[in-house]
């Protein structure tokens, strides 16, 4: 098994939450130390590096419109800044926080080359 890079590559991720809500998906766009994405309730936007053999994100959680009445991993939570800590796999990251009202939140990335793999038009 290779050992992964500091950072995650840049690109599309499918995302896989889970927390006091239970499960969801969604999608996350890694680009040059900035995250952008969301799932059918919140979308979340950021930054990330590289600390001590590990990752940090620090992201802004908000719900959206489509959202309002929708199922979410995140539970009952509006809008929140997260900070996440974790690691780099293989193939994409698993991530860990504490939500504001002190329950765990997980989420674990993989790299989707067949969302990437689009030749710029």
């Amino acid at each position: 098994m290779t050992q992964p890079s500091t950072l995650p590559r840049d690109g599309i991720y499918l995302v896989k939450f889970q927390g006091p809500g239970g499960e969801d998906y969604g999608t996350a766009v890694l680009e040059r130390g900035r995250i952008h994405g969301g799932d059918t309730s919140f979308y979340y936007v950021g930054s990330f590096a590289a600390i001590d053999n590990g990752l940090l994100g620090l992201v802004r959680v908000g719900k959206h419109e489509g959202g309002k009445n929708a199922r979410s991993a995140l539970g009952m939570l509006s809008d929140a800044r997260l900070e996440l800590t974790g690691r780099l796999t293989d193939h994409g990251f698993h991530l860990e926080a504490t939500l504001p009202q002190g329950s765990k939140f997980r989420v674990t990335g993989s790299f989707s080359g067949l969302l990437d793999d689009q030749e710029e038009r």
